[in-house]
């Protein structure tokens, strides 16, 4: 990634709560990884309910595009291909 680190990225989302509507998530980054032409944010997501997802992010994206990312799908859950859930 050019503009954020992996690990900056990491540092920036894990134990963050975020939140849609009345409804509340803790982020717990499980890693950053590449995998084929993509980076990946795979994340566990404790609240109500609990969800694990993985985030696909671009060389430039910041922390503020993933979250933007992530909260969008926390309201209207669909598998776009930019938010996947997993388990």
């Amino acid at each position: 990634m050019s503009s954020f680190s992996t690990s900056a990225l990491f540092h920036a989302l894990d134990g963050r709560r975020v939140a849609v509507s009345t409804r509340y998530w803790d982020i717990e980054i499980y890693g950053v990884f590449e995998l084929e032409d993509a980076c990946w944010v795979q994340m566990l997501l404790r609240g109500t309910p609990d969800h694990g997802v993985a985030v696909r992010i671009a060389a430039n994206d910041s922390e503020t595009e993933v979250l933007d990312a992530l909260l969008a799908w926390l309201a209207h859950p669909s598998e776009d291909g930019r938010v996947v859930e997993f388990g």
